[in-house]
């Protein structure tokens, strides 16, 4: 992984905000203004497709990456997380055309997939 881009097989990358530019980034209201985000605070290699489970409050994560499925079919995704989250997927590499297929309202506890039916795609 080089820089800020997530390539290869496997391979993801969390970028983490803090402070002020994440509480802006928390009232986000949904991808088409997540474009333009500001420099992450720090950014770290992500070997699951998930975030630690942290008692780091305040914060705002993005995951990116591919999905490598091993072969062709229907796929479900679903998220879990503590205090709104959403998963987006593009049928490709634009992340223009990603859209959002799973959400959490409010929160659940790690890894508690069916706290919300829309948690899952």
């Amino acid at each position: 992984m080089s820089g800020d881009t997530a390539t290869g097989r496997g391979s993801l990358i969390a970028e983490i905000w803090t402070g002020d530019k994440a509480r802006r980034l928390m009232d986000t209201p949904d991808r088409a203004a997540l474009d333009d985000l500001p420099a992450p605070d720090r950014t770290k290699s992500a070997p699951l497709f998930e975030f630690p489970n942290t008692t780091e409050q305040g914060i705002f994560v993005r995951l990116r990456g591919y999905v490598h499925p091993p072969e062709d079919g229907k796929y479900r995704f679903w998220i879990a997380g503590d205090d709104e989250c959403k998963l987006f997927l593009s049928e490709n590499e634009d992340a223009k055309k990603a859209r959002r297929i799973a959400q959490v309202g409010g929160w659940t506890e790690v890894r508690a997939w069916n706290t919300e039916g829309s948690q899952k795609s």
